[in-house]
């Protein structure tokens, strides 16, 4: 849809409008806004569609603005022990785990593992069985 511009549509902080790209999808049913550097965590973004924008008949649509506010990416800084075979016990340290367990997705080399306890800045878990030596991830929603 030609209504959806840079004026129509802005992604903004307190301290002003973010540059991003604006681009139609889906025959104009839906926008995709892509900020042209990553957001900083902790910040809140609002997201605004202006009264310029008409729907797929012609109408203008009413203004609509929604807030969202990004987190850190959880970052480990540790491990111990270093290795280990399947059953193995691992406590991995450090920064914006979940702190409620089952919302950490923790892989051994790809491999998913179930973990036993967490805080915002530890984890602990078993080496699941298959896992081979490699990365450990962590993932949070």
């Amino acid at each position: 849809m030609r209504t959806l511009t840079a004026t129509s549509v802005t992604l903004s902080t307190s301290s002003g409008a973010v540059a991003s790209t604006i681009s139609p999808g889906e025959q104009g049913l839906m926008v995709f806004v892509v900020p042209s550097a990553p957001l900083a965590a902790g910040t809140t973004y609002a997201l605004s569609l202006s009264s310029d924008i008409k729907d797929t008949a012609g109408k203008s649509m009413a203004p609509f603005t929604s807030q969202f506010t990004t987190v850190a990416a959880p970052a480990i800084t540790s491990f111990m022990p270093d290795n280990g075979p399947a059953g193995t016990s691992v406590t991995i340290t450090g920064t914006d785990f979940d702190p409620v367990a089952i919302q950490n997705d923790l892989k051994f080399n790809g491999v998913r593992a179930t973990l036993t306890a967490a805080s915002a800045t530890s984890l602990t878990t078993i080496v699941p069985g298959g896992a081979t030596t490699g990365r450990i991830t962590v993932t949070t929603p």
